[in-house]
């Protein structure tokens, strides 16, 4: 099972909360967060920090160098956010005038 996977679970399970439950409190639909938890789907780093904290945790991540699915896992948020972050750039200069 994948690290977020895991830690999704596990979050929401010591809240005593269903998926249901987060599902209201984050804003995400109950079969994402079905899915995030069976590790069928990887969140982007910030829904991650939003689940954890609706469960009323804390989001804290330390790098392993020597574990290759958190590294994996990592890469794949880092180059999600890169994308993000660009189309957050390219949509501003579009609405700002291109310029």
């Amino acid at each position: 099972m994948e690290t977020s996977a895991v830690l999704l679970r596990t979050a929401r399970e010591r809240a005593g909360l269903s998926q249901s439950d987060l599902a209201r409190r984050s804003g995400i639909a109950q079969s994402v967060v079905s899915a995030y938890e069976a590790g069928r789907r990887q969140p982007a780093l910030p829904t991650l920090a939003k689940m954890v904290e609706a469960t009323g945790h804390t989001l804290a991540i330390t790098l392993q160098r020597s574990d290759p699915s958190v590294r994996a896992w990592i890469q794949t948020v880092i180059a999600t956010t890169r994308r993000a972050s660009r189309m957050v750039t390219a949509s501003r200069w579009l609405v700002e005038g291109g310029g």
